[in-house]
């Protein structure tokens, strides 16, 4: 196990965590939410040979983005155990945004009770949504924030999540597994954001990614049209087993809306740091 944990380390020393920047098209934006910005991480995974260093590393490239929102994408801790909940409250605390800093649950913040994880993210200023939206208004205009808790550990709930919200609205969901994106593209869901497959961890050329898991295998890392929807896969900034990453950084995404149809979607700007 200390070699695992050497090796993991000596890896993680080589990746830099990168910011990845978008900008995405919808021809039904707001007009008063034209160049807002979301800064995505996902998937810190303290706990399990965790790499701190990414971690404050990330935080810092998104705050140095000055984002108007910041959205997290699940998988706060390995396990949901008081210490490590309260370590990674304690280590995103330093998240701040002018419209908010949001959260859902990934699997692992599941496996026991997500309660444990909850109230020191909540503590912190974090809104954690469980089936829950939430509506961000900028000069009269309005973001619909959806946050479908976990579906794979069957915590999901797509009405209650979606009670209230009007249908034409302009709705950008977080749910942590990607494939769940065949289900939201039917439901006038505008963006997805979504982490859990942490890039696949291993990826070498001319062979399948190493680690991929359920829910997580046909949208595997990065941008996807799926119908009229939007979806975004983050690498994250954790990983999980096999406990290294290799050729697949660490990531911080920043994605900023527009009405303005573009040639290329993704800037091509993937800044390390």
């Amino acid at each position: 196990m200390a070699a695992l944990a050497a090796a993991y380390t000596a890896v993680n020393k080589t990746e830099l965590v990168r910011v990845e920047h978008l900008t995405l098209p919808f021809p039904n934006l707001p007009e008063g939410l034209e160049g807002l910005t979301i800064a995505q991480l996902s998937d810190l995974h303290l706990g399990w040979f965790d790499s701190i260093t990414a971690i404050h590393r990330g935080i810092d490239l998104a705050l140095a983005q000055r984002p108007d929102v910041i959205v997290l994408t699940g998988d706060f801790v390995h396990r949901p155990r008081p210490d490590q909940a309260q370590r990674c409250a304690k280590v995103i605390g330093r998240l701040r945004a002018p419209l908010g800093v949001y959260a859902i649950f990934g699997n692992h913040d599941h496996y026991g009770d997500a309660r444990v994880v909850e109230r020191p993210l909540r503590d912190v200023g974090i809104d954690v949504l469980r089936n829950e939206h939430r509506r961000i208004t900028v000069d009269g205009a309005h973001l619909w924030l959806l946050g479908l808790d976990d579906a794979r550990e069957g915590w999901g709930d797509w009405p209650r999540m979606l009670r209230g919200v009007p249908p034409e609205g302009f709705k950008v969901l977080l749910a942590h597994e990607p494939d769940l994106a065949d289900t939201s593209a039917h439901l006038g869901i505008d963006l997805q954001l979504s982490g859990h497959t942490h890039g696949g961890q291993v990826c070498l050329p001319g062979l399948p990614q190493v680690w991929l898991p359920t829910y997580g295998r046909r949208y595997r890392s990065g941008l996807y049209r799926v119908g009229p929807m939007w979806l975004y896969t983050n690498r994250g900034l954790g990983s999980a087993i096999p406990p290294l990453r290799i050729n697949c950084p660490p990531e911080v995404t920043i994605i900023r809306l527009t009405s303005k149809e573009r040639n290329s979607h993704h800037d091509g700007s993937s800044t390390p740091g």
